[in-house]
């Protein structure tokens, strides 16, 4: 898809490891912004459901597993049940 050759763009300007590392970054280091957080969520979402292919999705969800995408939600609940506020 589009966004994820952008994201591929990205990471190439941005000499980033892996393709969506920047997206994960911020969206950990975003707390207190449940909003932001949540938006990031879709994104992430929208991005591994709009791959053409089962192979296509597969490898763009294997890219998120990498990046420990499901540690680093786990800390975003934890943090929200911590501070009484929802996701």
């Amino acid at each position: 898809s589009m966004v994820v050759a952008a994201m591929d763009d990205m990471r190439r300007k941005w000499r980033e490891a892996s393709r969506y590392e920047s997206l994960v970054k911020v969206f950990k280091e975003a707390k207190g912004n449940n909003e932001f957080r949540a938006a990031c969520i879709m994104f992430i979402t929208t991005i591994v459901n709009s791959a053409a292919s089962v192979d296509a999705r597969v490898k763009v969800r294997n890219d998120f597993l990498a990046l420990d995408i499901m540690n680093v939600m786990g800390q975003v609940v934890q943090e929200a049940n911590e501070n009484d506020e929802f996701c």
